[in-house]
């Protein structure tokens, strides 16, 4: 994985991030998560995307992307890319 630390050498940035398991985040990220704390991104323009099993797993369906928004939130990145939730399902279905 290429180190957290680059980050700062661009504008622009585009993350993604996929569930793992029960709503955690994925071992990788979770390899450098604290190291995120360290860098300034202030001002960095970011769009992140999230993968996810939303009916095997809709309880937890990008958890671990809303645990990056909330993280990068405090370091003053301008996020871009919103997406509505209308027509979307996020309730675990049975198999």
């Amino acid at each position: 994985m290429t180190p957290p630390a680059l980050m700062s050498q661009y504008d622009v940035l585009i993350l993604g991030i996929p569930t793992w398991d029960f709503g955690e985040i994925q071992e990788d990220w979770e390899a450098v998560w604290d190291q995120l704390d360290t860098l300034n991104l202030e001002g960095k323009i970011v769009a992140l995307y999230g993968m996810g099993d939303q009916l095997g797993y809709g309880e937890w369906f990008l958890d671990a992307l809303g645990m990056l928004h909330d993280k990068l939130a405090t370091k003053g990145v301008k996020f871009v890319g919103y997406w509505p939730t209308e027509g979307y399902e996020f309730t675990s279905r049975n198999r």
